[in-house]
């Protein structure tokens, strides 16, 4: 079915309690960074069911914004590798890659939080 002026383009938006650390500074066993890896990507696919697959199909660019709320703020390069588990799992469930020529724009926002949990948010750009 073919996007009109009048129809809004398909979104997607999902709060999830996951706690993403940064990966740049932790120091643990593998096995351990490997069971938080799927359990996130796990969690992620599960949401991804209630996706408009119009959103999935689209040919056109989109943009996914991945907000963290945590006790305390990370810096640029630590925020964006505390999600490199669940954008991987996000380009899957769209039928991307995350490479720069998926065409998919990664957003990257973080606010202070009493509790730990993330944001994700699709939208087609037009």
């Amino acid at each position: 079915m073919a996007e009109t002026e009048n129809q809004p383009f398909p979104s997607f938006a999902v709060k999830m309690k996951i706690r993403t650390i940064s990966m740049a500074n932790v120091r643990e066993h593998w096995a351990v960074r490997a069971k938080r890896n799927k359990a996130h990507r796990t969690a992620v696919a599960a949401q991804f069911g209630w996706c408009p697959e119009a959103l999935k199909d689209t040919p056109f660019p989109l943009t996914v914004t991945l907000t963290r709320h945590g006790k305390r703020l990370l810096d640029d390069d630590n925020l964006a590798g505390s999600f490199k588990a669940i954008r991987d799992e996000v380009a899957a469930q769209l039928g991307r890659d995350d490479n720069p020529k998926s065409g998919i724009s990664w957003v990257y926002k973080q606010d202070k939080s009493k509790d730990y949990s993330i944001e994700i948010l699709v939208e087609a750009v037009q």
